[in-house]
């Protein structure tokens, strides 16, 4: 029985702090190099503040942990990337920060946020293992995002999206042009030469990481997906950091990356190496049905149309074609003109 004032788990549209526990993460592997690979990355390890967006598989009472859909939250605005399609003002201030290249009105929390320097950018989601608290999760001091205001987010990274892509899709047709060895030409026009890659969207937004965030293929097990996926800390009282502590997303797309090389290492030395144990809710879902189990690992507007596109929803029928006879056109001719 849980004490007043607390929960299971976090509440969604909440914003927390989080830190990777690297070391539990390897724990289940046995492998004593990874042991000590994970204990030296722990020690670089930083604090973090993310908003939980949903939960994306129910938990059991007896899990000890469960599965959050998050978005970083960066405690600086946005550098430019031409190579990722990013520009600075695609990010979104949170009063009472107020500072942004076009203007963009702030996002208002309840209670007001406790830092002046914090922003939301497009395509910085991605799924965390939340450790279970036994004593529960205090719901006092805890920052929210209304409603409305999420709205507000999401349609200025829709805004953002919108443009990244119009940017990716210009870069495309110029390079497939340099390809096609039409450089002399564009440049005797004057048009700007950019590198001859055409980069994916499938690559982390503007991270500055060279990780990916975006779904395996389908036949990738579970255990994998969830064994690569951060196991972290989380503590519901932004008011316990100071805003100087608050460390960059890309820290956290590292540390991510750093972990998930040192579990795929201790599996190639000892492929025999024990599977990640599942919670209950994971292991009841996977026993029912695998088309169940949401197998993307990030759950941002992107990944879910390129899971659209890799699983089509089946077209309508076209409606068959009326078949006129010579009869029935000389009829309607007779009509037209009556």
């Amino acid at each position: 029985m849980l004490a007043a004032g607390r929960r299971d788990t976090p509440a969604e549209g909440t914003y927390a702090v989080i830190s990777v526990a690297t070391e539990l993460m390897v724990q289940h592997l046995n492998d004593p190099q990874a042991d000590a690979e994970a204990e030296a990355l722990d020690q670089e390890g930083g604090l973090y503040i993310v908003y939980l967006d949903k939960i994306l598989v129910e938990p059991q009472p007896d899990d000890p942990w469960f599965s959050f859909s998050a978005i970083l939250v960066s405690p600086k605005i946005r550098r430019s990337d031409q190579a990722q399609h990013v520009t600075y003002d695609m990010c979104v201030p949170i009063f009472p920060n107020t500072t942004h290249p076009e203007g963009r009105e702030p996002l208002n929390t309840e209670p007001k946020f406790p830092f002046t320097n914090c922003y939301h950018w497009p395509g910085l989601e991605m799924d965390i293992r939340l450790l279970r608290n036994p004593a529960g999760f205090e719901t006092s001091n805890v920052v929210s995002l209304p409603f409305s205001e999420r709205q507000k987010m999401r349609n200025y990274f829709y805004d953002d999206r919108t443009k990244s892509k119009r940017m990716s899709d210009d870069a495309c047709i110029l390079c497939h042009l340099l390809q096609l060895g039409f450089e002399d030409r564009l440049v005797q026009d004057g048009a700007p030469i950019m590198p001859h890659t055409c980069y994916s969207r499938s690559s982390t937004a503007g991270s500055g990481s060279s990780g990916s965030q975006h779904p395996p293929a389908r036949d990738t097990p579970l255990e994998e997906m969830l064994e690569l996926t951060p196991l972290v800390y989380l503590v519901p009282d932004l008011s316990l950091l100071e805003q100087d502590e608050i460390d960059v997303p890309e820290k956290l797309l590292e540390e991510r990356d750093g972990i998930a090389k040192i579990i795929q290492d201790a599996r190639e030395r000892n492929p025999d190496a024990p599977p990640l144990p599942l919670p209950s809710s994971y292991a009841s879902r996977l026993a029912s049905s695998d088309d169940d189990i949401p197998w993307e690992t990030c759950s941002c507007a992107d990944c879910r149309s390129l899971v659209e596109y890799l699983n089509p929803s089946p077209k309508p029928k076209p409606k068959p074609r009326r078949e006129w006879s010579l009869f029935s056109l000389a009829r309607y001719s007779e009509i037209l003109f009556l």
